[in-house]
């Protein structure tokens, strides 16, 4: 059976906003997250049509846009776009405080991409170490080595810590 193109659309709807906070999360810009996504919808479409729609499409979906993003932090060894603190809002949703927002941003850009990937889908998706490593293409145990220097790095970075332990807490 085929896919259908309102079938593909009702897909797009439904998850491409919780998706798009994945893409930026790991691109660290909204214009790049905003390509990684349509790059990816329509790599998804291209099987959707042909094939109908994979078994689950909103895994599948998501591998393929990891998948993307580190192939192309491969070919592209640029510096990142440094982030505006205007740029926050409403990535991370109304309850999460600005000033929090800011140290998870900057301690996903000291980041590789593989280790990005790991933390994000791992902490933002709350996906398991073999679901990781399905997205990943490699062993569970390469995804907990790459957790563990994210974190190491994260830990050797300590003016991460000292900003966050300085900045103002607001009360609610």
């Amino acid at each position: 059976m085929r896919g259908d193109l309102p079938d593909f659309e009702e897909f797009v709807a439904a998850r491409q906003h919780r998706l798009l906070r994945v893409a930026f999360l790991l691109t660290r810009d909204h214009h790049r997250a905003e390509d990684l996504l349509q790059d990816a919808f329509v790599k998804v479409y291209r099987r959707w049509r042909h094939e109908g729609p994979p078994e689950h499409s909103e895994a599948y979906l998501r591998r393929v846009m990891v998948n993307m993003y580190i192939s192309s932090r491969r070919h592209r060894r640029s510096t990142e776009v440094p982030l505006l603190e205007d740029d926050l809002v409403d990535t991370a949703g109304p309850s999460v405080p600005t000033d929090d927002r800011l140290i998870v941003w900057r301690a996903l850009g000291v980041l590789t991409a593989r280790q990005r990937a790991v933390l994000v889908l791992r902490i933002y998706e709350g996906m398991t170490d073999e679901e990781i490593a399905d997205h990943l293409h490699c062993a569970a145990g390469t995804v907990r080595s790459l957790a563990s220097r994210a974190y190491t790095t994260l830990r050797t970075h300590s003016e991460l810590l000292d900003w966050a332990a300085s900045a103002p807490k607001e009360k609610c």
